[in-house]
């Protein structure tokens, strides 16, 4: 059973060898935070901890990987987009596709040239737009999900995660997005600084980058009528990401801190009055 997962974890480590990507972190996320989320490892080691994180998934805990930290690799990632999106690119480009849960994508972009994080996120912020891919995934040293492990995220009824498609073709041209202006990380017209009428949460430290992003999703899930699920989901995606970046000690304490803060964003949207569309 555990050769099964480390199979399509194989896979993956085999597409990241063939685009110059020779280590990784590997990590569980559980009630305890992020487990071994820095660590870097080559193939070897990788493999060793695929074995590690099986046990800790069938106890329910998620399992991502990422090229290492701390090196400029020529991959980005683009989370939540759409099948035929996911067709195109990995038609063109030398991508890895992930099926993340049913009907979800992920997918690893090959990119012409080897990119710090900074670079990262510009890049996939400026792509994001054009894909329709989840804002909340581009942060240039975003976690993937691992495949051939269960995704045990609420609502997603454990869905093996699996590789749609390793393919082999063209790298991305980055160029145009590195001299391009910088993207705002908020996705709702206006942007989050105008939902709230100038306020504080306008500033630039990473509480209030988290605060206004919040607004924008809230807005954007208000319009098309999915409030209360884009809530649920939101606040999911905030731990995690609180926990990754080592902004809470622990997965219960990041919930918390999501939670105050969305609650916090809804009560300055439902206050504010209604952009146009």
């Amino acid at each position: 059973m555990v050769q099964q997962y480390l199979e399509s974890l194989s896979q993956a480590l085999d597409w990241f060898e063939s685009v110059a990507v020779d280590r990784w972190n590997l990590a569980c996320l559980g009630e305890h935070g992020m487990i071994n989320h820095a660590r870097p490892r080559d193939r070897a080691e990788a493999l060793r901890a695929g074995a590690w994180a099986w046990s800790r998934n069938l106890r329910g805990e998620n399992v991502y990987l990422r090229p290492a930290r701390g090196t400029n690799w020529s991959v980005v990632m683009l989370d939540d987009l759409p099948a035929n999106m996911v067709t195109g690119i990995a038609q063109k480009y030398s991508s890895l596709v992930l099926e993340t849960s049913s009907h979800n994508f992920q997918v690893w972009v090959f990119v012409n040239q080897p990119l710090t994080e900074p670079a990262r996120l510009n890049v996939q912020r400026h792509l994001l737009q054009k894909a329709g891919a989840d804002p909340g995934s581009a942060s240039g040293e975003h976690f993937g999900r691992a495949p051939g492990y269960r995704n045990t995220k609420p609502d997603r009824g454990n869905f093996l995660a699996r590789i749609a498609a390793a393919t082999r073709g063209l790298s991305l041209d980055v160029a145009p997005y590195l001299t391009a202006a910088p993207v705002s990380s908020s996705p709702a017209k206006g942007g989050a600084c105008a939902i709230s009428r100038g306020s504080t949460v306008c500033g630039t430290d990473e509480s209030r980058r988290e605060f206004g992003y919040c607004l924008a999703r809230l807005d954007m899930a208000r319009r098309a009528g999915r409030l209360a699920w884009e809530m649920f989901h939101l606040e999911w995606d905030l731990a995690r990401r609180a926990v990754e970046r080592g902004k809470r000690k622990d997965l219960a304490a990041a919930k918390k801190y999501a939670n105050l803060t969305v609650r916090k964003a809804l009560s300055v949207l439902l206050s504010a009055p209604r952009l146009p569309s």
